[in-house]
């Protein structure tokens, strides 16, 4: 059975957070919090609900491949020649 609670140190390792960040969230009211005695703990499924609150991201590489494949001329158009007529630098 999972716990019903977390502590702050509990919360960071399972949300793989920082403290800092783990506190901004608690003062922004984006995660609600509790106090036991001096103790702060967070209910597990208000810290699910933050977790899953929490904006998803776009693969970037997926983005730039589809930008960069219909904007970018081939390197040997640019050059002037066509792919077979390129000619190497010889370095001496």
């Amino acid at each position: 059975m999972p716990p019903l609670a977390y502590s702050i140190p509990e919360v960071c390792k399972n949300s793989n957070s920082g403290r800092t960040t783990v506190y901004k969230a608690i003062n922004a009211g984006e995660l609600v919090a509790h106090k036991r005695g001096s103790r702060t703990i967070i209910f597990s499924s208000d810290l699910e609900r933050w977790l899953n609150s929490l904006p998803e991201i776009e693969a970037k590489h997926i983005k730039q491949c589809e930008v960069a494949s219909r904007t970018a001329p081939q390197k040997s158009s640019m050059l002037g020649l066509d792919p077979g007529e390129r000619k190497r630098r010889v370095v001496i």
